[in-house]
């Protein structure tokens, strides 16, 4: 388990690389989700109709639906606050269990200092509203990488940050 992590906060329309792949803000990301799943229950597969794989890249979003207080939100309510994970092989059962394990923040956030997932995995977190996400990566990630415009510097030699 690793508790050694970089975080960022970016907008979810910035193009983020992660295993060798680039995708091009958030909507990409959850394109590309294989497996879902909430705590306390076995991870489930993407529908076919939903899900466009990518080739060396698996994604697991780990969510929980934004609570609703009477019939009137349960039927107007469908957002969700969404972690995904990644890696560069499918994920194993002991991985959705160590991520099951990681104990949620306020909003379901289960991206913050001191958290504990397999070393290589790399995190993210949506709040499910707004133009924010954060990321989490390991201090040794070595092909993760964030790009927003056109000027580029080297953050901890692991991710590569283009501002304008």
């Amino acid at each position: 388990m690793n508790k050694s992590y970089t975080i960022h906060t970016v907008s979810i329309d910035d193009s983020i690389v992660i295993c060798g792949h680039r995708f091009n803000g958030l909507d990409e990301i959850r394109k590309a989700v294989g497996l879902f799943m909430r705590d306390n229950r076995e991870p489930f597969q993407a529908s076919k109709e939903r899900h466009q794989p990518v080739e060396g890249v698996h994604v697991l979003c780990n969510y929980e639906p934004y609570p609703t207080f009477d019939e009137y939100d349960a039927m107007c309510e469908n957002t969700d606050y969404e972690n995904y994970y990644f890696l560069d092989r499918p994920f194993t059962k002991r991985e959705t269990d160590a991520i099951a394990a990681v104990y949620p923040r306020m909003s379901f956030c289960k991206v913050y200092e001191g958290m504990e997932l397999p070393s290589q995995m790399v995190a993210i977190y949506y709040y499910g509203d707004g133009e924010k996400m954060k990321i989490a990566f390991p201090h040794k990630a070595k092909d993760v990488k964030i790009q927003r415009g056109v000027f580029t510097r080297l953050l901890n030699k692991a991710i590569a940050v283009h501002n304008f």
